[in-house]
Order: C-alpha cells, then structure tokens, then sequence
C-alpha cells in the first residue's frame, strides 16, 4: 500500500501558509507557528520527521500531500528563497539535485561575497551609476 493514503489521513496541509501539522493532536511541524522540536536550528537545515519507520524531508512529504505522488528519482523538493523552514506551495519546485546543489552553492558563494564587501565598506544596497564615457 502506498504511503500517500496515510500521510493524508495523519497530517494537515495549509498552501499558502505552509503549516503542516499532524491531524489528530494539532502539534504543528512546519509553518510560523511550529515546534522546535524538529531540532531545526538554522534556514539552511531541513525539518525532518519520522513517519512509519522512516526519516522524510517535511518538504517531500508536503509535495506528495498535494501532488499525490513523491518526487521522481533523481529529484529534490527545493525552496526557491533558499530558507528551508518555508515550505509554503509557491515556495516549493522539484529539481535535479545537480541543479539543487549549484543553487546552494551560488547563494552561499554570493552571500559571502556580499558579506566580505560589507565588512570592506565596498557594499552599497543600490546599483552603482555607469560612468559618462
């Protein structure tokens, strides 16, 4: 029997907010209100849970939930703004995870760069003016 079934009977889905809780007792694993018992401690690491016997990513779970199948394989659930804790619907793609892994990389690599401008004093938020030639 597929997993699916069961994951629809246990645990409640909000889209556009991305709360995802269990059904039966209201405790919230995902979402502005959630837990912390998801030992989730940074936007960058994924909340996990355990679910008949096995360890999912709460962000496949939430894209079988509304897709009514998992991700192909070879395939990831990935957060278009980078922070793992949003697992609103808009906020979810499936990707290869070659591309998934070039993302991270680029977004941390900029944010270094960003952060090493500002410490130098080189950063301004706004675009810099071309120069009359």
């Amino acid at each position: 029997m597929s997993l699916i079934p069961k994951l629809v009977e246990t645990f409640d889905y909000e889209p556009n907010t991305g709360r995802f809780a269990y059904r039966r007792t209201g405790v919230v694993l995902s979402g502005p209100s959630a837990r912390t018992s998801t030992n989730q401690r940074r936007k960058s690491e994924y909340a996990r849970i355990r679910f008949e016997g096995k360890t999912h990513s709460v962000s496949r779970i939430i894209w079988a939930l509304v897709h009514g199948q998992w991700p192909a394989p070879g395939l990831v659930v990935d957060h278009i703004n980078g922070d793992t804790r949003d697992n609103r619907l808009c906020n979810l793609r499936v990707i290869s995870n070659s591309r998934n892994v070039a993302n991270s990389w680029k977004t941390r690599r900029e944010q270094e760069y960003i952060e090493a401008l500002k410490q130098l004093k080189y950063w301004s938020p706004q675009p810099l003016k071309e120069s009359a030639q």
